[in-house]
């Protein structure tokens, strides 16, 4: 019979259990491998939740709504994760014809449209994919306003005559749409848009200067 040593060659003992070592040892094995595993999974996370910005807002949100003064923290929300923010669109003017998009990394965000006039349905204004999804939220008020998963449309009569504001005197009805393509949840989305909505139709009628 072949003799060995007392603690065996590498090849007589390819693995030992932190059972079969003594407690504290053990012990001290099995903490560490736990400790490297959560280490791996906490850089893991790290790199796939950073894949070039994505999770994370490296912009700041703008201050105002395409230059309608409307509280922040009613739109942040519409404003997804990404490295560039840049808007697009003819903003205000002299004319009541108002539209603002707003893209991050080159992917449309949300968008601000106000337009005279509008004598047909607001449901005219939601995809077919937008009135299959239900009924949209009516918003009780002075306009006529609803808000579907992605869509929000208020309309109200406006006579901006001997308005001091440099937009183009008239009276008729006055059209504001906001279209969302963030948050990724619908239900989320309809929230933030139906909040939002009322302020963004008033901080335009206050543009045109709507009696």
């Amino acid at each position: 019979m072949t003799s060995r040593s007392a603690g065996g060659s590498e090849a007589d003992r390819p693995g030992e259990r932190a059972e079969d070592l003594p407690v504290g040892m053990g012990r001290r094995a099995t903490a560490a491998k736990a400790a490297l595993s959560l280490a791996i999974v906490g850089m893991c996370v790290a790199s796939c939740s950073d894949d070039g910005g994505s999770g994370t807002r490296e912009y700041a949100v703008p201050e105002t709504l395409c230059e309608l003064p409307v509280e922040q923290a009613l739109y942040e929300g519409l404003f997804p994760p990404g490295e560039r923010a840049e808007r697009e669109g003819t903003v205000g003017g002299v004319t009541w014809s108002y539209f603002c998009t707003w893209t991050v990394d080159g992917e449309v965000a949300f968008a601000v449209e106000a337009m005279p006039g509008g004598t047909g349905g607001l449901e005219g204004f939601a995809s077919e994919a937008e009135e299959a999804a239900g009924e949209p939220v009516e918003i009780a008020g002075p306009y006529e306003a609803r808000v579907w998963p992605r869509v929000a449309v208020a309309r109200g009569a406006c006579d901006n005559t001997g308005a001091d504001t440099g937009v183009f005197q008239d009276s008729g009805p006055l059209t504001v749409v906001i279209r969302a393509h963030f948050p990724e949840d619908d239900d989320e989305a309809q929230a933030i848009l139906r909040e939002l909505l009322i302020p963004v139709m008033e901080a335009e009628r206050d543009r045109v200067g709507c009696a």
